[in-house]
């Protein structure tokens, strides 16, 4: 069976690119983040790992999988980059552009200016270490909040790539 295309849609993208560093959550959280990271248009995925990271592995085939079938229903053209599993001090080193850490304690999103690379951290179940967010200021990360309620990581993740795209 042969398929014909029977109408192009150009989709417009943002000039941003915005790069999420996730630790890995529990159970299929990680799972929903990599869909709907996707989905909002996130250039790239890199699972870190934290001092609260409870769970330490991934299946990488299934996050992959999940990614191209996200991408499919956004019909995105260009699907994001899935990295592999890296260190939390190895992730600030590595960022590059505006870095962004998420903490319940920082600046109003509102009050953010970012360039067209930008870096998003967010952390694991119970929050970042005051060790993690020490080293991530010290290397020229900004703590932003996401609004007046503490947010899951799951949520964070997908609002917060979100928001960085569409204002």
């Amino acid at each position: 069976m042969a398929l014909r295309a029977i109408k192009k849609q150009e989709i417009e993208q943002s000039g941003r690119k915005v790069i999420l560093y996730v630790a890995i959550l529990k159970k299929d959280n990680f799972e929903w983040v990599v869909q709907k990271a996707t989905e909002v248009g996130v250039s790239a995925i890199v699972p870190i790992i934290t001092e609260r990271t409870v769970k330490t592995g991934l299946k990488m085939e299934r996050l992959q999988k999940i990614i191209q079938e996200s991408c499919e229903q956004c019909q995105h053209s260009v699907m994001p980059e899935l990295c592999e599993i890296i260190e939390f001090g190895d992730a600030i080193k590595q960022a590059q552009g505006t870095k962004i850490i998420f903490d319940f304690g920082g600046e109003k999103f509102s009050k953010i200016k970012s360039d067209n690379n930008v870096c998003v951290f967010v952390g694991p179940e119970g929050g970042w270490a005051q060790d993690e967010i020490k080293q991530a200021c010290e290397a020229g990360f900004v703590k932003v909040s996401l609004g007046d309620y503490i947010l899951r990581g799951e949520t964070a993740a997908a609002i917060g790539v979100w928001a960085i795209l569409n204002f």
